[in-house]
């Protein structure tokens, strides 16, 4: 008799610990990147404020776009919605051309700078990228630089 209480006690606990189990799955990381859409900046009459090379610097703020940047003519930024991604980097020849491409991978952004060199003789020539995007969330986002004739 105490053995079919028992059972009548364990069989209902059993039904019950299974169905709050049976949702669980490990929550999916995502192990390829996204490309997030990005629009060039247009910086035409602006004087970079930045020192650091080889960074990404985040901005989401008219203050810190001051900070940043001097411009006398530049366009409006909806702060709101949109984050400007500005990176700068020397080689040692001269630029023939830059192409970008932001991805995202679970939580991590990087911004994948893909520079052409040319053979030209310029000492210390100076990449730049400005880049406008959906409101990021993070504080950080990494840089991919490659360089290649």
């Amino acid at each position: 008799m105490k053995k079919i209480k028992l059972i009548k006690l364990i069989i209902p606990a059993l039904f019950i610990a299974m169905a709050s189990f049976s949702g669980c799955e490990k929550e999916k990381i995502d192990t390829e990147p996204v490309t997030i859409p990005t629009t060039p900046f247009i910086l035409e009459g602006c004087t970079w404020n930045l020192m650091n090379s080889d960074i990404v610097y985040i901005i989401n703020n008219n203050e810190k776009f001051a900070n940043c940047l001097a411009c006398e003519n530049a366009q409006q930024i909806d702060f709101d919605n949109k984050t400007l991604l500005l990176a700068f980097g020397v080689v040692p020849g001269g630029v023939s051309e830059v192409q970008t491409k932001l991805t995202k991978i679970g939580t991590t952004y990087t911004i994948n700078v893909d520079v052409l060199l040319d053979f030209t003789d310029i000492a210390g020539d100076i990449w730049r990228i400005a880049l406008l995007t959906n409101k990021l969330t993070t504080d950080d986002v990494e840089l991919n630089v490659s360089y290649h004739h």
